[in-house]
C-alpha cells in the first residue's frame, strides 16, 4: 500500500511539474550527472525552509536525472533522492 501511494505521488508530482514549468524555465540537461553535492544542497534548502529556492532549483536537478541514471548505479540513487525531495516539497506546499 505504501509503495502504491509513493508511486502515485511521484507520478502526480512529475505531471504537475511538467504542466506548471514554463518553457523558459525548462532547462536543457547540462549533460553532466547529478553530483552528491547537488543533492546535498537541495536537502539543505529543504531543511532550511527555503522552499521557493528549492522550487526554482528542482527543474534543473530533474533535467539531469536521465544522464545520472545512465552514468552509474549511484546516479540512480541520487535521482531517487531528488524525486523523494520533490515529493516532500509538494506536500509542504500543499500541491499533493
Amino acid at each position: 500500500m505504501e509503495r502504491r501511494r509513493i508511486l502515485t505521488t511521484t507520478v502526480a508530482l512529475s505531471a504537475a511539474a511538467l504542466a506548471s514549468t514554463p518553457p523558459a524555465a525548462a532547462a536543457p540537461p547540462r549533460s553532466v550527472p547529478l553530483s552528491a553535492g547537488d543533492v546535498a544542497a537541495a536537502r539543505r534548502l529543504f531543511a532550511a525552509g527555503a522552499y521557493s529556492h528549492l522550487d526554482q532549483a528542482l527543474p534543473l536537478l530533474l533535467a539531469d536525472t536521465q544522464r545520472s541514471v545512465e552514468a552509474d548505479p549511484t546516479g540512480a540513487a541520487r535521482v531517487a533522492a531528488v524525486w523523494a525531495l520533490a515529493s516532500q516539497l509538494a506536500v509542504k506546499q500543499g500541491r499533493i
